[in-house]
């Protein structure tokens, strides 16, 4: 697959496309800073916790295959579970992780788009804004894994 096309996902009957995470709508946007915000505020002992499938990235250390023909095939595991919490705390099944492709010439001269990277996110209806410091590490990671 080209660096500018898209990952398709197959679902069923249906054929969906991600969407590239340096062009989303702010509508778009504002629903993945919503469900991120939600999985991180669930009951500690709710499976569909942030920090709960987190902990599978790196606890135990071993656990995360990195360096190895194993890594894309176990973060998409990973990368897909994240999604799955968000589709259930935005009761949206639709919902995709969006990607970013860090090969692309724009990325290179440019680094991670600045809608992950900012540290405040004003939200698109004008209601106010909120800090993302550590939300702008999760779109990162996020979007870099659904990508490979």
């Amino acid at each position: 697959m080209s660096s500018s096309q898209p990952s398709e996902i197959i679902r069923g009957s249906q054929h969906h496309l991600r969407q590239d995470v340096t062009k989303l709508c702010p509508k778009d946007l504002d629903l993945l800073v919503r469900g991120v915000q939600r999985i991180q505020a669930l009951p500690s002992s709710h499976p569909d916790l942030f920090a709960q499938i987190a902990s599978y990235h790196g606890i135990p250390a071993w656990y995360c295959q990195h360096g190895n023909v194993l890594s894309p095939l176990w973060h998409r595991a990973y990368i897909l579970r994240l999604e799955r919490a968000l589709r259930n705390v935005l009761e949206d099944e639709s919902f995709e992780m969006p990607f970013w492709d860090e090969m692309s010439k724009e990325s290179a001269k440019k680094g991670p788009p600045s809608n992950l990277t900012r540290k405040t996110y004003e939200w698109s209806d004008g209601s106010g804004s909120r800090s993302i410091w550590m939300l702008n590490r999760t779109f990162i990671c996020w979007v870099i894994l659904m990508r490979r």
